[in-house]
């Protein structure tokens, strides 16, 4: 290692800061897509232990395969979350407004299983 100004330098960059952009390079842009969705799916699990709450994650890679994620299942979440009784219940007003606002759709019959599972492309 050589010193520089009393402080030895790096061989190696380590880890930097990235700038987000769209990757161009189908390969790279595969190994970086598998890689998140490890670590959004442990994000998940962490959440699920600490906080108790139930989660759904659905995410359809570049090569349009869905995967999911789900404790306790997928199915059961999404089916609780589309099917909730207007009539009774004021959060279906408030779910509406998010869904909106981030433009996702209401529907859906996507399934899944408890833990990883992968779909049909």
């Amino acid at each position: 290692m050589t010193m520089s100004n009393g402080i030895p330098e790096k061989k190696t960059k380590g880890r930097r800061k990235i700038e987000i952009q769209k990757i161009d390079k189908k390969t790279s842009l595969q190994v970086s897509f598998s890689k998140r969705r490890k670590g959004l799916f442990k994000k998940a699990a962490e959440t699920r232990l600490l906080c108790g709450t139930d989660v759904a994650i659905v995410i359809q890679s570049p090569g349009n395969k869905f995967f999911t994620f789900g404790e306790p299942f997928v199915e059961s979440i999404l089916n609780r979350w589309q099917f909730l009784d207007d009539a009774y219940n004021p959060v279906v007003e408030e779910r509406g407004k998010r869904t909106e606002e981030v433009g996702v759709s209401d529907g859906g019959g996507v399934g899944g299983g408890n833990g990883w599972s992968r779909g049909a492309p």
